[in-house]
């Protein structure tokens, strides 16, 4: 996945930097790995729109046939809202999961 240009998303208490991939939370580095920080950045870039599974496969997975049934988005998801929160029996706040296999 190429990243558009270098940039900065800031939302809550995260930080992500697209020029040196990391990610911060409350001003704690959080490590990723590749396919969770392009995960994170696909969200960022597309804040406040619902992003199809489709489009996240296609996105994010040279063979996105290979995946068709698998739950690998969310097991990243998963990853993702774990490493991301501070408390972790607070309910995800970030980003936001749709029964119709979209996320916010």
């Amino acid at each position: 996945m190429l990243l558009s240009s270098k940039k900065i998303f800031e939302f809550q208490d995260i930080s992500l930097d697209s020029n040196t991939r990391t990610v911060d939370v409350n001003r704690e580095k959080v490590s990723l790995t590749k396919k969770e920080f392009d995960l994170l950045y696909l969200l960022a870039e597309n804040l406040g729109s619902v992003i199809e599974r489709k489009v996240i496969k296609s996105e994010l997975w040279s063979d996105a046939n290979l995946y068709k049934w698998s739950r690998t988005i969310d097991v990243h998801i998963q990853h993702l809202r774990a490493k991301l929160k501070d408390d972790p029996t607070d309910p995800p706040s970030h980003y936001n999961s749709s029964r119709s296999r979209k996320y916010a």
